[in-house]
């Protein structure tokens, strides 16, 4: 449920744009809305004559919002060690912005000519630069709308919506304090750009802000080599993960040994830990490719049915 209902949510904004712009039309000529065609036909609006699907955007949107808002979602008790509401709900505004206009711009320069197909299809591969990053963060959202630490007598237990880990104390070996970096490559790649925009719009303050940004966390380290990161702060020093001073205290209960220095990891995103080869584990995964052909599949299908370039 707890994707579900952010699925529905995009689909109810894409079906709704799509209704209003582009579902088929109807002929309307000079009587439809003119002294000739009687007093009932001239207070019509033409738009809506012309584009009967209108009146069912609106209705849509409202229930798709309505799912989004009230559907039941994880039961996450107020003690429990979890992230803000907040921090989902903000994904998934970004989401939204990326996937609907990834969705939607290219059916403005599709329209029912077979000629306009291969045009309109390359429009479809440039939006899906913003589909991609779209559909990562919708993931995103749903794994801090689920992620919760409960805490039990032999340990701790990690859950989302798609799993739930016992990580026992008697496995752990070391509390390592973590801060999280940008990637050198992406500081650079900021400088760069903040040199060439020569300073204006605030570049040069945005690649400081990057240069400096800090997140800080904690990795517990394991007899078998593996470990488990978790983020605790953002960037301007404030704890996110709430309730962690109970996972704190009940660490230190246990007795685990805790490493003084911290140590320094460099990625884009967080990373949740790493397996006992050394591999990385992380959210950051992309969907794949298969949904967004798919998807891009069925909206061309609609532009065929729509006037093209035009509302």
């Amino acid at each position: 449920m707890m994707l579900w209902r952010r699925v529905i949510l995009i689909l109810g904004v894409v079906m709704a744009i799509w209704l209003y712009f582009f579902a088929p039309v109807q002929g309307v000529s000079s009587h439809d809305a003119g002294f000739g065609s009687g007093a009932a036909n001239w207070f019509n609006d033409p738009s809506l004559s012309a584009h009967p699907g209108r009146g069912f955007a609106l209705p849509i949107l409202v229930v798709a919002l309505a799912l989004y808002l009230f559907l039941p979602g994880l039961k996450r008790p107020q003690t429990a060690i979890r992230y803000p509401a907040w921090r989902a709900f903000f994904i998934d505004l970004v989401s939204l912005i990326l996937l609907v206009p990834g969705l939607t711009f290219p059916l403005f320069s599709i329209g029912r000519s077979l000629a306009s197909l291969g045009t309109g299809l390359l429009i479809g591969l440039a939006f899906w630069i913003l589909v991609f990053p779209g559909l990562k963060l919708l993931r995103y959202a749903v794994w801090y709308a689920s992620y919760r630490i409960d805490l039990t007598g032999e340990g701790i237990i990690v859950s989302n919506w798609k799993s739930q880990t016992l990580l026992r104390f008697s496995e752990m070996s070391l509390v390592v304090p973590l801060i999280l970096k940008a990637p050198g490559w992406l500081v650079a790649a900021s400088s760069a750009s903040a040199v060439l925009d020569r300073g204006r719009h605030g570049s040069v303050a945005a690649s400081q802000a990057l240069a400096a940004n800090e997140e800080k966390g904690l990795g517990l380290k394991f007899k078998d080599g593996s470990s488990v990161f978790i983020w605790i702060a953002t960037a301007w020093g404030k704890r996110d993960l709430r309730n962690v001073d109970q996972l704190i205290g009940a660490l230190r209960s246990a007795s685990i040994p805790r490493q003084d220095e911290p140590r320094i990891i460099k990625s884009v995103s967080q990373p949740l830990g790493e397996t006992a080869a050394g591999g990385k584990q992380s959210i950051d995964r992309l969907f794949s490719a298969f949904w967004v052909l798919l998807a891009e599949a069925v909206f061309f299908t609609l532009s065929f049915f729509a006037v093209g370039g035009s509302v």
